[in-house]
């Protein structure tokens, strides 16, 4: 499903998934999807790519563990508050995480774990709240192309290890002051 700039209005039906079992695309960005995350999208075992940027979405994250087939989560773009959601550490198909500006997260800091997500492309975290030093374990995130983390307060050194993300492309690490 893939009603992406459709200007709408209203809240998401929180059953969607009851009535459509099978889905694998959900992309309701640029859209005026207010209030907070449908939290029934969470039952959709199946979904591959979950865009939902720039939506006017507030409020809590959930946990997104059960979303173990999600590809793509684009949440930019919103007005999130709380912790940043720990649990896409554990979805191992993921390629792209997108929480562009994001910045009424509580401060966090990037886990080690998310080393795991052995797929992942592009990592963008960009204004979000994001706190403490780029870790040296970044640089095994091998398939990595896009990393962006500017507008944060990461702050010390870039370390040495991230020269051995041959992919990379694009590293932006612009607005932290302190790095």
């Amino acid at each position: 499903v893939n009603i992406s700039g459709w200007s709408l209005k209203g809240s998401f039906p929180p059953d969607v998934c009851s009535y459509l079992p099978e889905l694998h695309t959900l992309d309701i960005s640029g859209n005026r999807i207010a209030g907070t995350f449908p939290d029934g999208i969470i039952n959709c075992s199946h979904l591959e790519v979950l865009n939902m940027s720039n939506s006017y979405l507030v409020g809590k994250l959930p946990n997104f563990s059960r979303m173990k087939s999600l590809r793509v989560l684009d949440l930019s773009y919103n007005n999130f508050i709380g912790d940043f959601p720990m649990s896409i550490t554990s979805l191992t198909n993921l390629e792209v995480i997108n929480f562009n500006e994001n910045s009424n997260l509580n401060p966090w800091e990037l886990p080690e774990n998310i080393t795991r997500l052995t797929r992942l492309k592009s990592l963008i975290l960009s204004t979000c709240n994001l706190h403490g030093h780029i870790a040296p374990f970044m640089g095994t995130m091998t398939c990595l192309v896009d990393l962006e983390l500017s507008g944060n307060f990461l702050s010390g050194k870039i370390p040495a290890e991230l020269g051995k993300l041959k992919n990379l492309k694009s590293l932006m690490l612009y607005y932290n002051q302190r790095l």
